[in-house]
C-alpha cells in the first residue's frame, strides 16, 4: 500500500516536534521569487487595465449625461419653435380674416360712393 512521504514523516517524527505539521504545511517549497514577481506584474497589469476601464466608463457616463442634457434642451427649443409657428399661423389666419373684412368694407364703401 502506498503512503505519502509527508504522512510517514508526520507519523515517525510527529511526537518529537509538535509543530511539524504546521512547518510542513506552511514552509515554502523552494525559491519561487520569479513566479511571485511574474504574478505581481500580471496583477499590476490587471489593476492598470481596471483603472483605465473605470476612467473610460466615467468619461462615457459624463458624455452620456451631457448628450442627454443637450437632447433635452434641443427638444425644448423644438417644442418652443413649434408653438411659435402655430401662434404665427393663428396670427396669419386672423390677419387674412381682417384683410377679407377690410376688403368687404372697402367694397361697400365704393358701392356707397358710386351711388352718391
Amino acid at each position: 500500500k502506498a503512503v505519502p512521504l509527508s504522512h510517514y514523516l508526520l507519523f515517525k517524527y510527529g511526537d518529537k516536534n509538535s509543530n511539524l505539521f504546521h512547518e510542513l504545511v506552511n514552509r515554502t517549497q523552494g525559491d519561487n521569487r520569479e513566479a511571485i514577481e511574474e504574478a505581481q506584474r500580471k496583477l499590476d497589469a490587471v489593476q492598470e487595465a481596471f483603472d483605465e476601464a473605470s476612467r473610460t466608463a466615467a468619461a462615457a457616463a459624463a458624455s452620456l449625461q451631457e448628450a442627454q442634457s443637450r437632447e433635452a434642451d434641443a427638444k425644448a427649443r423644438e417644442a418652443e419653435a413649434h408653438a411659435s409657428a402655430e401662434a404665427a399661423k393663428a396670427r396669419e389666419v386672423e390677419a387674412q380674416k381682417s384683410a377679407a373684412e377690410l376688403a368687404a368694407r372697402e367694397a361697400d364703401l365704393k358701392a356707397a360712393q358710386a351711388e352718391v
